[in-house]
């Protein structure tokens, strides 16, 4: 692995950490109570810890069966010593005490459990990692939902709790134009030639530009906040604003319980009781509330039921936000070519402003009407699954030593996977179309079609598979 590809590594893992870490964290606060159950540095070496494993093995050379054993192993003891280590440090290893206490789940998220899916999150990311195929695009993807995901997790906060984000903003911001950078010199460079355009000053040069626009960036946000405009320019608007909004809050009140009580008392005449009832004694609270309020001095703490709804109420605002900002940025990748905008450096009319704002404008309304109809998921769905297909196709012909040089195109790769796959050719030539034709914005409508290109991609893969598997053994 060239030095580059090693960089590449390291800052395509601390970006995606920079997002994860902070989510892990508020999952421990809401469900634990404690923010920092896993430390930071315990999260990054969980991360890192598979990418040198798999580094390690396939430089042994051992069969994937053996690699996946080790692999579980590795996740089972790491389970085991976290836990032990975070929640019965004062108990010895070996007692199988403190693993009965363990496994002995309540309900809810305890932080036995915590863990567990914070380790087993770790290494599933760790692992995809290590499959290294760090295509540009996807850097890009990835980067931009690392961004959406961080302004999620600042609106979660924003309602309940309290963090301080900027370190983790800015080593996400920095990491990702630094992947960004380094998958572009590897592009740009001839196949094994990637370290003579890069070199430790221009990695210099890069960390000291980037963090000091980051920095810069960082000091406009702390002069220009929102409570700064708000306390300077726009106080006076917003007191007048909040009077004339609390004025009309107390006048809608007023007749709401006006209308109230007239209600209650034409059902008293309606149905007379027997004996006279004081509307101002009459409460709405459950019996014997009040009083028991008042003997015992407490105030009697509401319903669990209330807070489980509560909660669950914010889980489904928070995914539903989630989705959308997902379903925004497929809708980006799906783009048609005749809704791409086309950029040439220095050529640009102020003429075409408002005729450019009617066309973005007419351009929303036809992709709401869209998504109303469900057309724009069933697209961004299609669209996935013809990416994944092809990006596993691309991961297998690299794995027996045929990878794809950045500066072809898909289908001028496709004689060489012909040629390293002989009796394949029609699956080859049906994923190798299926995606370009996805790229441009012409993605399968029907079920029928994604099941046949899954189809050609399981014989294809089982097929190689076992043909390379029997001349191993030869």
């Amino acid at each position: 692995m060239s030095q580059l590809q090693i960089l590449l590594t390291i800052s395509l893992s601390v970006m995606e950490l920079s997002w994860l870490y902070p989510w892990l964290a508020l999952l421990a606060r809401a469900t634990t109570g404690e923010e920092h159950l896993l430390k930071p540095g315990v999260a990054f070496a969980l991360f890192f810890l598979p990418l040198f494993i798999v580094h390690l093995l396939n430089r042994v050379r051992i069969a994937q069966v053996y690699q996946r054993a080790v692999i579980g192993a590795l996740i089972l003891l790491s389970v085991l010593f976290l836990i032990h280590a975070q929640v019965y440090p004062d108990t010895p290893f070996f007692s199988l005490r403190w693993l009965g206490s363990a496994l002995s789940f309540e309900i809810g998220l305890s932080r036995e459990m915590f863990l567990m899916l914070a380790i087993f999150v770790l290494f599933w990311r760790g692992l995809s990692m290590s499959r290294g195929l760090f295509i540009t695009e996807a850097i890009g993807f990835k980067f931009r939902l690392g961004i959406l995901l961080l302004i999620v997790l600042l609106v979660v906060q924003a309602l309940n709790f309290r963090a301080d984000m900027s370190g983790w903003i800015v080593s996400l911001f920095l990491c990702g134009l630094i992947s960004v950078a380094l998958a572009r010199i590897r592009d740009g460079a001839p196949a094994g030639q990637e370290n003579e355009r890069f070199s430790l000053s221009w990695l210099f040069l890069l960390l000291l530009g980037g963090g000091g626009t980051l920095l810069l960036g960082l000091l406009l946000s702390l002069l220009f906040t929102t409570e700064t405009i708000i306390s300077r320019a726009l106080r006076p608007v917003f007191d007048v604003l909040g009077t004339i909004f609390l004025y009309a809050l107390f006048i809608i009140s007023y007749v709401l319980v006006t209308a109230f009580n007239a209600l209650i008392q034409a059902i008293l005449k309606a149905f007379p009781l027997q004996e006279p009832v004081d509307i101002e004694t009459l409460t709405l609270s459950p019996p014997g509330m009040f009083d028991l309020g008042q003997q015992t001095g407490e105030v009697m703490a509401p319903p669990v039921w209330l807070e489980w709804i509560q909660q669950g109420a914010i889980a489904l605002t928070v995914l539903g936000i989630f989705v959308l900002l997902l379903m925004a940025v497929r809708r980006w990748q799906l783009r048609s070519p005749s809704e791409a905008d086309v950029w040439r450096d220095s050529v640009w009319s102020s003429g075409n402003v408002g005729q450019g704002i009617l066309q973005g404008l007419r351009n929303g309304l036809n992709r709401l009407a869209g998504l109303w109809s469900g057309r724009v998921v069933r697209r961004a769905y299609s669209a996935a699954t013809v990416r994944n297909i092809y990006a596993s196709l691309l991961a297998l012909a690299a794995k027996y030593d045929v990878p794809r040089p950045p500066a072809k195109t898909p289908f001028e790769h496709l004689p060489a996977l012909q040629r390293a796959f002989p009796g394949w050719d029609s699956e080859l030539h049906a994923l190798t179309k299926a995606y370009i034709e996805a790229h441009y914005g012409r993605v399968p409508d029907t079920e029928a079609e994604l099941q046949a290109l899954r189809d050609a991609w399981q014989r294809l893969k089982n097929g190689v598979t076992a043909q390379f598997e029997n001349e191993k053994i030869t």
